[in-house]
């Protein structure tokens, strides 16, 4: 091969590199920020909670979301799971609210319910703790909210 062909190769190889790590720094700068419920439903006898999730990008780098998926905890103690295959692109320097639907475990809620009138008392903090697929990165994704 000729030297300008193998230069021309090289620079486009570093170019889709730097590419690559840019995006996946910019995946993991990303802020998740709940936003609020949408709805309540009963399927097949436990409580479907949808709500919407804020995902703000504060990098040059357009992201594509493809998933999300994870489990939520009442302090500490499992409750349920969400996940949502809703897909979006957020541009650079913008925002985007994603729908995530959470299937709830009725033990789960009743024992929080339990252990709240047993001397918890009624201060909650939830917490979801899954990951985020952000242009094929796996992002790890942890938002608490606490209400009480």
């Amino acid at each position: 091969m000729k030297k300008p062909v193998i230069i021309a190769l090289l620079a486009a190889g570093a170019l889709l590199a730097y590419n690559a790590l840019a995006k996946g720094a910019a995946a993991t700068k990303l802020i998740f920020f709940p936003s609020g419920v949408t709805g309540l439903k009963f399927v097949n006898g436990s409580p479907e909670i949808t709500f919407s999730v804020l995902i703000q990008n504060t990098s040059n780098q357009t992201m594509n979301f493809y998933s999300l998926a994870g489990n939520i905890f009442s302090n500490g103690y499992l409750i349920g799971n969400a996940m949502t295959r809703q897909g979006a692109r957020i541009s650079p320097n913008s925002e985007t609210i994603i729908k995530i639907t959470a299937r709830l475990q009725v033990i789960g809620v009743v024992a929080d319910l339990v252990r709240a009138i047993q001397g918890e008392g009624y201060k909650r903090t939830f917490e979801f703790t899954g990951a985020a697929n952000f242009d094929k990165y796996q992002v790890p994704v942890n938002i608490k909210y606490s209400i009480g």
